[in-house]
């Protein structure tokens, strides 16, 4: 239950920081960074919500 959660928070902490690239005008520098946390985040959230649903969908066919 705590992967589902954690993964839920980085994909949307991921698609702030997404929205906070297209839509604010900052430094190239902090547009990097802003833009490479946001992919991270995004990718390591989807991982940990894509391991959820494989544990899940394991269990279910267990019982």
């Amino acid at each position: 239950m705590k992967n589902n959660l954690l993964g839920s928070y980085l994909v949307f902490i991921g698609l702030a920081l997404l929205m906070a690239v297209l839509f604010v005008h900052m430094p190239y520098l902090i547009w990097a960074i802003t833009l490479g946390a946001s992919i991270i985040f995004n990718i390591t959230g989807t991982a940990l919500l894509m391991e959820h649903i494989k544990f899940v969908k394991t269990n279910s066919n267990t019982q």
